[in-house]
């Protein structure tokens, strides 16, 4: 079952667009996708760049209870399994997406497609405000780390199509997770994962850490060797050699 859908020609950002209908009473489930974002941002507020034919879409998902300590990682690692699903049923080589901690989606090593979620709280309930930013027709540059685009591999669909099939992807993995557990989620992105057994670098606010990506805690945190210590990282930016982040 397709999910409501409002298609707006340019705003300043579809998160923004989300919070402001989440103010007014809107609690969804509801995605807005936008042609153009004068104003889009991701993780730690950095600016994301969306042109015309690429997809800009934030998905209001309404939530029951409180959020369980695997749930925010869960909503992450479905967002980012959907996306490499719906760039897999437009021609993309499944071997070609891999998944960067903590919710990246990477085409090639080029970054194909950032998520951003936030939650979204009133007296009434909970809320998530999932943002997902896709290169389908276009992979801008930047400088922090390469991009990709799902038309330099197949042809490139259109965002409303891709929608719909993100959109299908994303509920099913949802299914999923609810059938089977965290721990079958969360090997299904750890089979896409990138780097598993490489020195990464994790950049923290006050602090980097370096050390050996021994794959994910039982809860989705990344466990980094450094000797013969392991330590659980809970947030952060990772790099891998050579490559920005």
């Amino acid at each position: 079952m397709e999910t409501a859908c409002v298609h707006l020609p340019e705003v300043d950002s579809t998160s923004k667009e989300v919070r402001r209908r989440f103010d007014a009473g809107e609690d969804g489930p509801l995605w807005v996708r936008a042609d153009r974002q004068s104003a889009g941002y991701g993780r730690r507020g950095r600016s994301w760049q969306s042109p015309e034919g690429n997809l800009a879409a934030t998905l209001l998902l309404p939530l029951k209870g409180r959020l369980g300590p695997e749930d925010p990682a869960g909503y992450g690692f479905a967002a980012a399994l959907a996306i490499a699903d719906a760039a897999r049923a437009c021609g993309v080589p499944p071997t070609a997406v891999t998944l960067k901690w903590p919710n990246d989606v990477l085409l090639e090593g080029g970054k194909l497609a950032g998520l951003l979620i936030e939650l979204l709280e009133w007296e009434g309930g909970l809320a998530l405000a999932l943002g997902m930013g896709v290169n389908l027709a276009s992979a801008p540059a930047i400088a922090a780390y390469p991009t990709s685009a799902i038309a330099a591999y197949a042809p490139a669909p259109a965002p409303e199509r891709f929608l719909t099939l993100l959109d299908g992807a994303f509920f099913s993995r949802l299914e999923s997770w609810k059938s089977d557990g965290f721990p079958a989620l969360r090997d299904a992105w750890l089979a896409r994962a990138q780097g598993i057994g490489d020195r990464i670098e994790v950049r923290l606010p006050k602090a980097t850490l370096t050390g050996i990506f021994e794959g994910l805690a039982p809860d989705g945190t990344l466990r980094l060797r450094q000797g013969e210590e392991t330590v659980i990282v809970t947030a952060g930016d990772v790099f891998f050699p050579g490559q920005g982040g």
